[in-house]
């Protein structure tokens, strides 16, 4: 990894020919320079993996294309025929920016005509990691955006057996058992 580069107070970029990373006192993230997938989180303060993603599974989701069909049950209304881009996903370029006191790293990576620009915001001192998405169609025609997804591959804070998956508004029951989720969605 080469040197860091402080951006603001304990922020800092670093890079080398595989990875970009991104952090401060208490954390850092590293992303992927083959997908822009990020790739690892790391706690500093108690010295944990939070995250890893060494397989560079894509992190941003996108369904394009497709049509609306008509069921007889709800929702009524399903998407059909549509492509999910993220794996093959190629990384493009990052850029740092600073906003006020913040700092916001936004990696840009491209699956056939659409660019993904995931955007990762972090203040000095704290934890806490704010994550956006833009995404952009190149095509010379019109098309659909079905939907986005963002993925955080096989996180953990502590002991599996001790850890439950919480998502508002997924199918999921809340404080379901992380361990009996099938191995692909953990």
């Amino acid at each position: 990894m080469f040197p860091k580069r402080f951006v603001l107070d304990d922020i800092y970029v670093s890079e080398d020919a595989e990875h970009v990373c991104f952090g401060n006192g208490q954390i850092e993230l590293r992303f992927s320079k083959q997908m822009g997938s990020w790739t690892g989180l790391t706690d500093k303060v108690n010295n944990i993996e939070a995250l890893g993603n060494s397989e560079g599974l894509p992190t941003e989701l996108i369904a394009v294309g497709g049509k609306t069909r008509r069921i007889n049950t709800q929702p009524f209304w399903v998407m059909v025929d549509t492509i999910t881009l993220g794996s093959g996903s190629k990384y493009l370029w990052h850029s740092v920016e600073t906003l006020n006191e913040t700092v916001k790293l936004t990696i840009c990576s491209e699956a056939e005509k659409w660019r993904r620009y995931p955007s990762y915001s972090i203040k000095p001192h704290q934890a806490t990691i704010k994550r956006s998405l833009d995404i952009a169609y190149l095509g010379p025609d019109a098309a659909l955006l079905s939907s986005a997804d963002f993925i955080v591959p096989k996180v953990r804070i502590g002991d599996p057996n001790d850890c439950s998956f919480e998502a508002p508004g997924c199918r999921v029951r809340p404080h379901y058992p992380l361990m009996r989720l099938p191995d692909n969605k953990q």
